[in-house]
């Protein structure tokens, strides 16, 4: 709640979504000789609407020497807006500590073969303060992630998610987004 969307961006944060630099489509950046740069097609199209869709401009990719750096000093910035999709749907998936490579090595190939997009978060139970008594002794890990779109896409792509890691996960749950947002 304290940083700004372009702050958010030059320190490489992430989200739920993917990283936040992978949204930006050009920098206006303020060079120590006083020389104003821009990176992307910021003047190269006619038509405002239809000049970030390429994000590498032509010449040298120069957008990451200005990403947690002092080399300029960036006063603007062009970043995607992303629509709103029809469904947000959470997973979240409890793996011990034997299952863990086997459950990195599945969460790989689906990012592969594109049925997850959106950046996953692990953490061990100091992270997340998830423990269980009945397991004493056991390391646990748990990965959340969202994927977004239309019911029937959704329904297909938690079934493949479902199928690949029901092996590697102690349990595995998809949360739709009425069931986020209820209060009980």
């Amino acid at each position: 709640p304290h940083s700004s969307i372009v702050g958010n961006v030059l320190e490489k944060g992430t989200g739920f979504r993917n990283h936040r630099i992978e949204d930006v489509r050009g920098l206006e950046v303020l060079l120590g000789n006083g020389e104003h740069l821009r990176t992307g097609f910021w003047d190269d199209a006619p038509e405002k609407t239809t000049i970030h869709h390429f994000k590498y401009g032509l010449g040298p990719y120069l957008d990451g020497l200005f990403l947690q750096s002092n080399l300029g000093i960036v006063t603007g910035a062009v970043v995607n807006l992303i629509p709103k999709r029809e469904e947000v749907w959470m997973l979240t998936c409890h793996v011990t500590a034997n299952k863990l490579q086997q459950f990195i090595d599945r969460i790989n190939s689906l990012y592969r073969d594109h049925y997850l997009q959106s950046s996953m978060h692990i953490g061990n139970e100091l992270r997340t303060r998830i423990a269980s008594e009945a397991d004493e002794g056991i390391s646990h890990w748990t990965s959340w992630t969202t994927i977004s779109g239309d019911r029937k896409f959704l329904e297909f792509v938690g079934q493949e998610i479902t199928q690949r890691l029901s092996q590697s996960c102690k349990s595995l749950n998809f949360f739709t987004s009425e069931q986020l947002n209820d209060p009980n």
